[in-house]
């Protein structure tokens, strides 16, 4: 499993994953455990908090993935 942030992957455990899953904001936990995929919740949180994308952005983007070919 990797996190990517921007271009470059870094290297991530499940306990991280599942730690940057907790941190989350609850509409957004409840959007990676409805995802059809396998998605990063610390790739979701590094955006997120550190890079400063709004929770509604977040949200959309993770929509528009779900929306896509199956």
């Amino acid at each position: 499993m990797s996190a990517n942030r921007h271009a470059v992957g870094q290297p991530t455990t499940a306990k991280a994953d599942m730690a940057a899953f907790d941190a989350l904001p609850p509409k957004l936990r409840a959007a990676l455990t409805d995802a059809r995929e396998n998605l990063s919740a610390e790739a979701v949180l590094t955006a997120v908090a550190e890079d400063g994308l709004p929770e509604a952005d977040a949200l959309a983007l993770l929509a528009a993935r779900e929306g896509g070919p199956r």
